[in-house]
């Protein structure tokens, strides 16, 4: 269970690291589960350096699947957002060897209610992220009104080709932020009304299950997850 300051930490900015969470051994077996769901998503041909993502993604792979009931994982998503929470799916993405690089900032759910509706997702990574190369990017605080607010003309340009945007006077690089440096066995939750910048400079990375509010639903079981509410959903990067 999360300590009560871990939460405070969570609830103030946004987002919690968990450092070490799972053994190199464990994540041994995690990368390979991801790499054998990658590689038959490619038909079993090799590995040509381009971008894959996939949603489902744990739901392909019984050991990915184990991660969406494992405690360190579980009992933190039941902490934040109490135990009757909805499990939404995964989502795998492995990041091109040519990748740019560039994402634009953005909430993955923006607006004022999403502010008073708690989702989470859940980030593992399978390889090192670092500030120079592809570290998440989070603007602390921005999951609460009238922050999340005040920062929609970041939202503005999530979509728009080749640009990162020049919002507040400064291009995306250069809006105030924390790089939350990962290794292997680290965990990162953080909630989806959260401006974020993902940093994609990295060759390999996964994002597990999202969680999101309360909802009457058990310990996930095999298979694509369908409800009517959201539930927390989990991604699983190799960056």
């Amino acid at each position: 269970m999360l300590m009560p300051k871990q939460k405070e930490h969570f609830d103030v900015f946004g987002f919690l690291c968990l450092r070490q969470a799972f053994s190199p051994d464990e994540m041994a077996e995690i990368t390979q589960a991801a790499d054998q769901v990658w590689h038959e998503d490619r038909g079993g041909q090799p590995d040509d350096g381009q971008h894959q993502g996939l949603a489902p993604f744990a739901e392909l792979n019984p050991r990915l699947l184990d991660l969406a009931e494992d405690d360190r994982i579980f009992q933190v998503a039941a902490d934040l957002l109490g135990p009757d929470f909805l499990w939404s799916g995964s989502e795998g993405n492995k990041e091109g060897h040519t990748e740019k690089g560039e994402h634009n900032w953005h909430a993955d759910r923006p607006g004022a209610a999403e502010t008073e509706y708690r989702r989470l997702k859940v980030m593992l990574y399978l390889t090192p992220t670092t500030k120079e190369q592809g570290a998440l990017r989070v603007i602390p605080g921005s999951h609460r009104m009238p922050f999340h607010e005040w920062l929609w003309p970041l939202q503005d340009h999530h979509f728009k080709d080749g640009t990162i945007g020049d919002s507040f006077g400064a291009r995306g690089e250069d809006i105030p932020a924390c790089a939350v440096e990962t290794m292997p066995g680290d965990v990162v939750f953080f909630t989806t009304a959260s401006f974020t910048r993902p940093m994609v400079s990295s060759p390999s990375g996964a994002t597990l299950p999202s969680s999101s509010s309360p909802g009457p639903i058990p310990r996930p079981s095999c298979g694509p997850c369908s409800t009517t509410q959201p539930e927390p959903s989990t991604s699983i990067r190799n960056s």
